[in-house]
């Protein structure tokens, strides 16, 4: 009555092509050869009259020259990236969500190993975001209750296979690697934070009467004619835009205005409290005080707000109430000095000190170490300098 596999075919005939899938397992489809695309199809289940399909993303190979494109796409179909919501709408398991950042690791590092056997370039970036994709979706949730003691376990099992495979994939390169005449760095972004409660800032806008949004087409919109400000959020902090005339369009706030709304914003982040009247907001910066955030950019906000560990910032429109449950288990953009936001950095070969431990060091230092490393001298811009007790 239920069916273990599964054909698909643009047509009634096997014999011209088709594609074979097993229940719970993943298979790779090419979309175009031309255009170097695919997608990954799992058969998720199976009833005795219905199938059920899940599709990811369609990925792309976008590489030049085209000799490095075909060496790519010979180590097979480029994977798509791990697919958070469709975990947390059940269309894939926690397994099945594994799979994915799993083979989408793998490729990317057979796709790096490729690029420095075959180039041998001076200066080789890669990036595996791996333990982050698995940590996200499958550390445990702030409320244990949400998930059972065999959940908790099998996320437990397939953390470890993560992180053992990120071992893995670095081992591949430092095999590969003279660590006599090159350097290794292997660094993290940041560290990250659990998370209990979300806050959307957008709705506290709305309710500010600093937002509007209006449905169309079934989908809520910004309305740009109404609207004074809006926030662009990411982890634990978010940039709040003005809407001020003459640097957006329309403009809806004029320059006489722009202070007032400004405290308005900071207004209604502080009046932000939870259930037993403490505040939300652990941080909250006009524009003209970023500098001493070092976080005076063109593309910097108006206002810029952090909030207190354990919260995390959501900027989608459409939700009536400003806090609610979490839509992630960790996040970043915290303030740095937290210790939970300490990254790691690892530095190996080239001539530098043997068993030498670094006082922290800042993201804008990994730079300057890399021209140091390579002899070349970077923009005065730059900010960082590189990390003089890395040699001897």
């Amino acid at each position: 009555t239920n069916y273990d596999v599964l054909l698909l075919d643009d047509n009634k005939s096997l014999s011209d092509g088709h594609v074979k899938m097993q229940l719970g397992k993943w298979v790779a489809v090419t979309i175009s050869p031309r255009l170097h695309s695919s997608t990954s199809l799992c058969f998720t289940a199976s009833g005795p009259f219905t199938a059920t399909v899940y599709q990811s993303q369609i990925s792309y190979v976008r590489a030049k020259p085209s000799e490095l494109v075909k060496g790519i796409y010979e180590l097979g179909a480029p994977a798509p990236p791990a697919d958070i919501e469709a975990l947390r709408l059940g269309w894939i398991s926690a397994q099945q969500y594994y799979e994915m950042a799993s083979t989408r690791a793998n490729w990317e590092t057979d796709v790096a190993l490729h690029v420095y056997r075959v180039y041998s370039p001076d200066l080789l970036l890669v990036a595996n975001s791996l333990i982050a994709d698995c940590t996200e979706a499958l550390v445990q949730p702030t409320v244990p209750e949400e998930e059972s003691p065999e959940q908790a376990e099998m996320h437990l099992t397939l953390l470890r296979r993560a992180h053992a495979q990120a071992d893995s994939n670095l081992s591949q390169f430092l095999e590969l690697v003279d660590l006599a005449s090159s350097a290794v760095l292997v660094l993290s972004e940041s560290g990250m934070h659990p998370v209990h409660t979300s806050v959307r800032i957008n709705t506290v806008l709305r309710e500010a009467q600093l937002l509007t949004w209006r449905i169309s087409e079934g989908v809520e919109q910004l309305d740009l004619q109404s609207s004074k400000a809006l926030a662009v959020a990411s982890g634990g902090s978010a940039h709040i835009y003005i809407h001020l005339q003459g640097r957006e369009h329309p403009g809806l706030v004029t320059l006489e205005d722009y202070d007032d709304v400004q405290q308005q914003i900071i207004q209604a982040l502080q009046d932000v409290k939870d259930g037993e009247g403490h505040a939300v907001f652990a941080r909250i910066v006009k524009r003209q005080d970023l500098p001493s955030l070092h976080l005076d950019s063109a593309h910097s906000g108006d206002v810029f707000a952090q909030v207190n560990v354990g919260y995390s910032i959501m900027d989608d429109l459409g939700y009536a109430k400003a806090l609610g449950a979490p839509t992630v288990r960790l996040a970043a953009g915290y303030p740095p000095n937290l210790p939970e936001m300490l990254g790691i950095f690892i530095a190996a070969g080239d001539h530098l000190a043997a068993g030498t431990f670094i006082p922290a060091v800042h993201v804008t230092d990994v730079a300057p170490t890399i021209a140091r490393l390579l002899g070349f001298r970077l923009a005065e811009t730059t900010s960082g300098q590189a990390i003089e007790r890395l040699w001897p």
